[in-house]
């Protein structure tokens, strides 16, 4: 299951300061945040992408597959310290 939180601001520097502090309650563990980004709309309907971020959630996957072709060779332990060992 996955949420998604779509916020709205009329400033981008109110935009930046909310990710922080939600970066903040990422690291201190009240919350896990596995992507963000924060889009710009700009004159005639375009669109700009200032901050996202970058190939978090591909490290997740690839350690978790590596971690599972490990586990499968050398048994249950190998699973358990490639699966936790990756990026947290």
């Amino acid at each position: 299951m996955a949420n998604i939180i779509v916020v709205s601001f009329s400033e981008e520097t109110k935009a930046i300061e909310a990710l922080h502090k939600i970066k903040k309650l990422n690291s201190s563990g009240y919350i896990t945040l596995y992507e963000y980004m924060i889009i710009r709309k700009k004159e005639n309907d375009h669109y700009a992408v200032l901050i996202e971020t970058t190939n978090e959630g591909w490290r997740t996957l690839t350690t978790m597959t590596l971690g599972g072709l490990v586990g499968a060779l050398a048994g249950p332990i190998g699973l358990a310290i490639c699966l936790y060992s990756g990026p947290q």
